[in-house]
């Protein structure tokens, strides 16, 4: 006689993906998906899951960032998160003023964070040792924003929207330059072109990337 296994498979369909963020520090790839879970995969470890913080549907993830080894998310509920990597659960939530949140971003040291609102306003707050706290507001802007990222000096954002794309003075708090994206193929007066993605380089450029399918350099 021989025993008998029997064995069920099922077709595995993982959440769709919202957004992801890479810790070079850490070596870390942070994965929020459409339904709320977050993962952290380990690059050196052959992209290992490390962690799965579960899901809340109720709650859109919109984006994630890290700064130093902490991670914080933001979404459309208003309100900023910092996840506990070692507890693997939620540190505390507060909420950013500004209506639904669209991104959020660090600077290189890790030292400060902007979140880009619905209500146009760039938000920043400093990164303290076991909270954040509300530091000042940029120049508030006419539309949602979209999409952030700090110039690697720390003294510049650029700040992506719906047609156009802003750089800010972070020490006034000021819009010192309104750079105007290519619509290519939107040509329509009713439609916009969303400014999905922005990269500050060194250099002064910035990459865009928008809902026309292109992928753009500017100069700040």
């Amino acid at each position: 006689s021989s025993d008998l296994h029997r064995v069920r498979f099922f077709n595995y369909i993982p959440s769709g993906i919202r957004c992801m963020a890479y810790s070079a520090l850490l070596d870390r790839l942070a994965v929020s998906r459409i339904d709320g879970s977050l993962e952290i995969y380990s690059l050196s470890a052959n992209y290992f899951q490390e962690k799965v913080f579960p899901g809340d549907e109720s709650r859109s993830t919109e984006a994630v960032c890290w700064a130093g080894k902490r991670l914080f998310t933001a979404g459309l509920d208003g309100k900023i998160l910092e996840l506990d990597l070692e507890k693997q659960c939620l540190s505390y939530s507060l909420d950013g003023f500004g209506g639904p949140i669209w991104c959020i971003s660090a600077n290189s040291s890790g030292s400060h964070l902007a979140i880009g609102c619905e209500d146009g306003s760039v938000k920043l707050f400093e990164v303290l040792p076991d909270k954040i706290q509300f530091e000042k507001s940029l120049d508030r802007q006419k539309g949602r924003v979209l999409s952030l990222s700090w110039i690697p000096s720390g003294t510049h954002i650029a700040a992506g929207s719906i047609d156009f794309i802003r750089v800010f003075d972070v020490q006034s708090g000021h819009s010192v330059q309104r750079i105007h994206v290519d619509r290519g193929w939107v040509k329509s007066p009713h439609r916009r072109c969303l400014v999905w993605s922005v990269v500050f380089l060194s250099n002064k450029e910035i990459v865009s990337a928008d809902s026309a399918g292109k992928a753009q350099i500017g100069r700040a």
